[in-house]
């Protein structure tokens, strides 16, 4: 392991990705414990991913926010590029979830209004996280939750061009949204759909989208929704069900606009105020994790039922005035049926009493009768055999067609010909490439993943290779057909060591 890095003294080793080495190091002339992110050797000659990294790592140094882990410094030096941002002591929510299997409702709440909130914050200033997963969330030690590795995320570009059309794929397949598996244009509609993944695991302690292969995981987000969330956890409130629901939306216009709502609808199921989320945070994780004990005989976290209610006073007084409410219609309508039941036999005394007012004679059946005769017009049924000639339609005469001519005949053939030719392109082959690829067909470069274009082929049968400069080439053949789009799903492994 490397002793310096600059002005910063390597102490030890903290991660290790597909993209970078995360290191613990101190600012020696500041005296200031950072974590220090070195990029891969192997990507540095990518000239388009180091000048991507530089430009989103100066664009997340501006990301000022408390529960967002912020970046200090960004540099080159001999041809490595590093970034160095603030060092959190404490847990990540991934560890937090293997040791706890899943979280209090409270706990889950206070949690995810954090992360909604600095989400919300850097989408204000046009800049979307991409890889927001449990790895990426910290919980310190103070009890504050922050959204780590801005560092990779993509620019929103207000003048409609995509910045990020070719390139890796920056995101866990687990975490990943429809478009952002599809390559098309990333919008914080896609950051929508991977906080609402972590919701769900937070709250059920598994994934929604679980398969033994990232192919298949990324088949399920593509086409399959998530069983209900209250199926695997029945203490989950069917409110909080309805937003992670709404979250995970395939199309990203039945999400929400923003996570500014994603945030409100979420304060308002939350009993915590929000100047107590650290602390109960902080207890939540020293009695856990460490075995601390509790500050109280009851955790603040386990409030249920009344309690629950009781710790927010607006709800408190739309459930009691609920019931007032509901006690005055039952007692209005119970008076009201006695004393309807009580007026009607003295009604019936009151008719007996009174003396009978002689009421006008009703005409005799048989006048009734002949009055009717009278007003009625006569009609005459038709016979039976003449009534089906009256129902027979005469059928319209066949109006004669013209025999085509010889030039009318090559016209129509000429048509059919250009028709069939416009009906009948070549197929078509969609690609998708985990972590990314350059993709050849037949031995010619076409594309580098993600992309959301079609390969347009000719019928037959055609060589695809996926190519990366850290992984084995993948080859696959595929059998085109004429109006068909055909779609290949890779995942490329590394290379396994001779023993």
């Amino acid at each position: 392991m490397r002793k310096r890095i600059g002005n910063y003294e390597i102490i030890e080793e903290v991660g290790r990705g597909g993209m970078a080495v995360v290191y613990k190091a101190l600012h020696t002339s500041l005296e200031r414990i950072v974590a220090i992110k070195e990029l891969h050797s192997s990507l540095r000659d990518d000239r388009e991913l180091v000048e991507r990294f530089k430009r989103e790592a100066k664009s997340a140094a501006s990301l000022n926010h408390p529960n967002i882990v912020q970046v200090y410094d960004f540099w080159n030096d001999r041809n490595t590029y590093y970034l160095a941002m603030e060092y959190i002591d404490g847990v990540d929510l991934k560890t937090i979830l293997e040791r706890c299997e899943r979280l209090p409702i409270e706990i889950a709440l206070i949690i995810a209004i954090q992360i909604s909130d600095a989400v919300d914050f850097a989408h204000q200033r046009k800049i979307v996280h991409r890889d927001i997963k449990t790895g990426n969330i910290i919980v310190s030690k103070k009890g504050i939750v922050k959204l780590a590795d801005f560092g990779i995320a993509h620019i929103m570009d207000t003048t409609g061009s995509h910045l990020t059309q070719s390139g890796i794929v920056l995101g866990t397949p687990a975490y990943m949204s429809p478009e952002q598996v599809r390559g098309d244009k990333l919008t914080e509609a896609s950051d929508i759909f991977s906080f609402g993944i972590v919701m769900y695991e937070m709250l059920t302690g598994k994934k929604p989208f679980v398969e033994d292969t990232d192919e298949k995981v990324i088949y399920k987000i593509l086409t399959k929704k998530p069983a209900p969330p209250r199926r695997l956890n029945r203490e989950i409130p069917f409110r909080v069900q309805w937003i992670i629901s709404r979250c995970l939306q395939k199309k990203q216009q039945k999400r929400y606009k923003n996570m500014a709502e994603v945030r409100d609808a979420l304060a308002r199921h939350a009993a915590t105020k929000k100047q107590r989320y650290e602390d109960v945070l902080k207890e939540y994780i020293d009695h856990t994790l460490f075995k601390k004990p509790l500050k109280s005989q009851t955790a603040p976290w386990e409030r249920k039922g009344i309690s629950h209610l009781i710790a927010q006073p607006a709800k408190t007084a739309a459930f009691i005035g609920i019931g007032i409410i509901m006690l005055i219609l039952y007692f209005s309508l119970t008076v009201k049926v006695k004393n309807d039941k009580a007026v009607e036999p003295d009604a019936n005394k009151g008719v007996e009493k009174r003396e009978a007012v002689p009421q006008p004679q009703q005409p005799k059946e048989e006048t009734v009768k002949a009055i009717d005769k009278k007003i009625e017009a006569p009609v005459l049924e038709p016979a039976p055999e003449k009534q089906e000639e009256i129902n027979k339609e005469t059928p319209p005469a066949e109006e004669k067609k013209e025999t085509p001519t010889m030039i009318d005949k090559l016209k129509d053939l000429a048509g059919a010909v250009i028709e069939q030719k416009q009906e009948s392109p070549a197929g078509g082959l969609k690609v998708i490439a985990y972590p990314w690829a350059k993709i050849y067909v037949d031995g010619e470069y076409v594309e580098t993943t993600p992309t959301s274009k079609i390969i347009k082929l000719t019928a037959g049968e055609h060589k695809i290779t996926f190519s990366h400069p850290n992984f084995p080439s993948v080859t696959r053949k595929v059998n085109i057909k004429e109006n068909e789009t055909r779609e290949i799903v890779v995942r490329l492994e590394p290379r396994q060591e001779k023993r």
